[in-house]
């Protein structure tokens, strides 16, 4: 009798990962799945999502239309994008941008997540053998990562299975 391989599954998205850690880097959703992260292209290095939110708005006479409407729109485009990761296929996931990329857990060897604060900026980074990928957590365009968010994100990484978090 065959054992039966289990397909990979999606266990969340964590959305707004700036990498690297600069303004006006790409921005990236990580998207952890039953077997690694995939670091999936949201927007490219010239189009960071608060560039957008201004050279988007501009018309062909160059006023800008309220940005509370442009705002609300960025927010609304990266919930949906999010939801509909979650029921993307992970391969699919990967090839889909070519700035994208993926991390087996097999090659991470810890995880920090910080909350951030006053005067620090959130972020995540994830400890392979070779390397450190530090993503800073834009704070979904001006609302901070309040605590309920901050354990949204810490179930998702707890179900990783990766021991070192912290």
């Amino acid at each position: 009798m065959q054992e039966e391989i289990e397909p990979e599954k999606i266990l969340g998205v964590i959305d707004n990962a700036q990498f690297p850690a600069e303004e006006n880097k790409p921005v990236y959703s990580l998207v952890f799945t039953s077997e690694r992260v995939i670091a999936t292209l949201l927007a490219a290095e010239s189009e960071s999502l608060l560039r957008l939110a201004v050279i988007d708005g501009i018309d062909g006479i160059g006023h800008l239309p309220d940005p509370r409407f442009r705002f609300k729109n960025m927010v609304k485009n990266v919930a949906d994008e999010s939801h509909r990761l979650l029921s993307v296929d992970p391969i699919t996931i990967l090839s889909t941008h070519k700035g994208s990329f993926a991390l087996p857990y097999s090659q991470i060897r810890r995880i920090k997540l910080k909350r951030g604060g006053f005067m620090s900026r959130p972020y995540i980074k994830l400890y392979t053998y070779e390397k450190k990928y530090l993503f800073m957590l834009l704070r979904n365009l001006g609302k901070s990562i309040n605590k309920q968010v901050f354990l949204d994100y810490t179930n998702i990484l707890e179900s990783t299975g990766i021991r070192e978090l912290y």
